[in-house]
């Protein structure tokens, strides 16, 4: 299986802040649109070809969903994809 952690905002936030990860939002587009975080790619079926190409394969991927859960199955999902890791 492919590796994944959880973790909490203020990591999420350092880590975007350091540019050592992007974050991608799972959520429906009513959700997002009705608030994300700033920085966030909405990343739907439509938008994943656009988020493969537009991404280096070398940097992690921090995955957010409603409650955790969403997100914890689409983390192995873009490790297999090729993508360095799911946060």
């Amino acid at each position: 299986m492919d590796r994944f952690e959880c973790i909490n905002v203020e990591e999420a936030h350092q880590k975007m802040h350091q540019q050592t990860a992007v974050l991608v939002d799972i959520r429906d587009p009513q959700s997002y649109a009705m608030g994300h975080t700033p920085g966030a790619f909405h990343l739907t079926n439509d938008t994943l070809g656009a988020f493969m190409r537009d991404n280096d394969f070398d940097t992690a991927v921090m995955v957010m969903c409603y409650h955790g859960n969403s997100s914890k199955g689409a983390a192995p999902v873009s490790a297999s994809a090729g993508l360095r890791q799911g946060l």
